[in-house]
């Protein structure tokens, strides 16, 4: 995927990957999803402010550890969000910083919208 085309998921959570992802074991996928889950309000402050305060190395390391969290849980829009940030950061492509900084955003968003509603239709 090129740099400032990641697409908004219109399901931001895939729980078919998640599962597989969790080598099936549902409780585990649960889990996984909760914990990135309550972890993303504060990285998404924490985003907010580096981004704001123009603090591009605090920035990457705030993506760099969501990213790995995202790793373990299908959320590949959130996932792909966080290595475009990362890779404009790396590569020094700060002209792009700003937008790639809010489709993720975007994602974060959509994965917190998506999660209660996923998690609920999980336990029963």
């Amino acid at each position: 995927m090129s740099t400032g085309t990641v697409p908004l998921n219109t399901s931001a959570i895939d729980w078919e990957l998640s599962l597989k992802l969790a080598s099936g074991k549902k409780q585990l996928a649960i889990d996984m999803l909760v914990m990135l889950t309550k972890r993303l309000p504060e990285d998404k402050t924490l985003i907010e402010q580096a981004h704001a305060q123009h603090q591009l190395p605090e920035l990457g390391d705030v993506v760099h550890k969501l990213h790995g969290g995202t790793c373990y849980v299908g959320v590949i829009g959130l996932r792909d969000a966080c290595k475009e940030v990362q890779t404009a950061i790396k590569l020094k492509r700060f002209h792009q910083v700003d937008d790639l900084v809010a489709i993720l955003l975007d994602e974060i968003n959509s994965v917190l919208s998506c999660a209660e509603a996923y998690l609920q239709d999980k336990d029963e």
